[in-house]
């Protein structure tokens, strides 16, 4: 029978590949991660249609040291943090990766965009970030930056990418879109079950 799943600890280059593409994001990452006690492992798997792409889970030494005992022939589907996919060897940042990473504080706060009560509604329906969403927005925000978009709460709600400098937000329109959704906690709700 053939081999249709593959999970294992990822190599040098898949490796470089994720911290590449997190260093890009914000250089705290790398030295936030360096300090936890955890690996990254990557899914292959032929059987799913909706995983394309190869899945990174971020796994804590001692989850790994539980599974070891277990017999090789173990079929892992995930474990640990989902924390994104590779892609055109790019890493892609999953909202689970992103929200585990904004609780040990690896993004400064240029990352973060605060939304108003409408605008965190409206981003839970997979909507865009408009002016008139903003509740908070770090001066030192740069387009085409990761962000992490927060309630009024401080709660991650999704991350995207901003479409502006920040100089150039006052100058726009209330429902000129300011950050691109990329995923929301409502995406959970919204896809087929």
């Amino acid at each position: 029978m053939n081999n249709t799943k593959k999970f294992r600890i990822v190599n040098k280059t898949e490796n470089k590949i994720i911290t590449d593409s997190l260093f890009r994001i914000s250089t705290q990452i790398i030295s936030v991660l360096n300090n936890s006690d955890n690996e990254f492992f990557i899914l292959f798997n032929k059987l799913s249609l909706n995983s394309k792409f190869p899945s990174i889970f971020l796994v804590s030494n001692n989850l790994i040291e539980m599974i070891n005992r277990f017999d090789s022939e173990l079929s892992i589907n995930s474990m640990g943090v989902y924390f994104g996919f590779i892609k055109k060897n790019q890493f892609l940042l999953s909202l689970e990766g992103a929200e585990f990473l904004n609780k040990l504080n690896a993004f400064p706060e240029k990352h973060h965009i605060i939304v108003n009560n409408e605008g965190e509604k409206s981003i839970l329906y997979g909507n865009h970030i408009i002016t008139k969403f903003l509740h908070n927005t770090p001066k030192l925000l740069e387009k085409n930056a990761f962000v992490l978009i927060l309630n009024e709460s401080n709660e991650l709600i999704s991350i995207g990418y901003s479409q502006v400098d920040f100089d150039l937000i006052c100058k726009l329109k209330p429902k000129d879109i300011i950050v691109k959704n990329l995923k929301d906690k409502g995406y959970y709700l919204r896809k087929e079950q």
